[in-house]
């Protein structure tokens, strides 16, 4: 009897508890659905990821090509580390003495234990106009994003095993399936303006990014994605012989959330046309939000190489979050590939070309 009581009351508070966990995953599925939709991809770097800082920027540089690939890994003391990479290729196109920018942008993020993943795909188009020693410049990016997460990491309650004591994902589940995933279109847009003044060269730029307000949800219908927006300057001070300063910052927008990057690199320059090295930078950066405490403290490095240039930089967390990351942040790495311009090489050397 006390056997049969035993397994009665077991069944009836197994079903009891299958029932409060549900109430209790769902609502945190959707959380993780909207949390997600509102934190894009970024970066520390921001300077070294042209087309993701502004669509504008497109075209805008002095070559044929430009590859661009900057890599971030985040919170490696967790089991899976947030995984971030953004490659984009751009040239400019001449037509009729109007400077245009054509590029494609590809960005992937991996996120949690769920491996929710973010991948997009855009076209950029731009347009660049000089008047004098100013330069203004707008663009816009469209394409497709695809959102994914896979549930095989995760258990349910009908997949508990009363043999063992442990839930087991390698049993059927009517709560989820194995994986989900749904496409959305989506389209950004900013303009910049550049100018050069003696021995200063500011830059300010506005961006726009899901401008199409999208609907972004796993289950099929809600969940409008708002409009993020970034504003960011980025000046050169030459500060005579072989020293730049280059202060920059970032300030981001999205819904309820904000994020300011601020920092300054010292930039010193070799001097020497032959020399593979031209530059090596290095300086402090930090990452904060209006609402909410002082989030990292970031170094970075760089140089560049020929035709490369190359940076790093690790963050180093200083929020309440420490003491779960063990202060480690992220680490950023960037390249960024220009193919010189023959036809500007040409017009620049006054001599013949062997």
């Amino acid at each position: 009897m006390k056997v049969k009581e035993t397994l009665y009351l077991f069944n009836k508070y197994s079903n009891f508890l299958r029932f409060r966990i549900r109430i209790i995953i769902t609502p945190l599925l959707v959380l993780i659905c909207l949390s997600a939709k509102s934190q894009d991809i970024h970066f520390s770097q921001f300077y070294a990821s042209p087309l993701i800082k502004n669509p504008a920027d497109c075209g805008d540089f002095l070559g044929e090509l430009r590859i661009a690939d900057i890599y971030r890994t985040q919170w490696f003391t967790l089991p899976i580390p947030y995984v971030s990479n953004a490659i984009s290729i751009d040239k400019p196109i001449y037509i009729r003495k109007e400077h245009f920018g054509i590029g494609l942008v590809l960005i992937n993020d991996k996120s949690g234990d769920a491996e929710l993943t973010v991948s997009k795909l855009y076209l950029d188009l731009s347009y660049h106009k000089k008047i004098k020693r100013q330069y203004f410049h707008v663009g816009i990016q469209a394409g497709v994003v695809n959102k994914s997460i896979s549930l095989n990491a995760i258990t349910f309650p009908d997949q508990y095993n009363r043999l063992t004591g442990f839930f087991d994902p390698s049993f059927p589940t009517s709560d989820a399936t194995n994986g989900t995933t749904f496409y959305y279109p989506d389209m950004n847009a900013g303009i910049a303006w550049k100018g050069h003044f003696k021995v200063v060269e500011p830059e300010v730029g506005v961006s726009l990014y899901h401008i199409n307000k999208p609907g972004e949800n796993f289950f099929g219908t809600g969940n409008q994605l708002m409009i993020r927006k970034s504003y960011y300057s980025i000046v050169r001070i030459d500060l005579k012989g072989k020293l730049d300063l280059a202060p920059a910052i970032l300030f981001t927008e999205h819904a309820l959330a904000s994020e300011l990057v601020g920092g300054v690199n010292l930039i010193y320059m070799t001097g020497k046309e032959t020399s593979a090295i031209q530059e090596i930078y290095g300086g402090l950066y930090s990452r904060n939000g209006l609402n909410r405490n002082f989030d990292a403290a970031i170094i970075q490095c760089g140089l560049s190489l020929k035709h490369f240039d190359f940076g790093i930089s690790y963050d180093l967390n200083v929020s309440d979050l420490s003491t779960a990351t063990n202060n480690q942040g992220a680490i950023e790495f960037s390249v960024v590939y220009k193919k010189i311009s023959s036809l500007a090489f040409q017009k620049t050397i006054p001599c013949e070309r062997y």
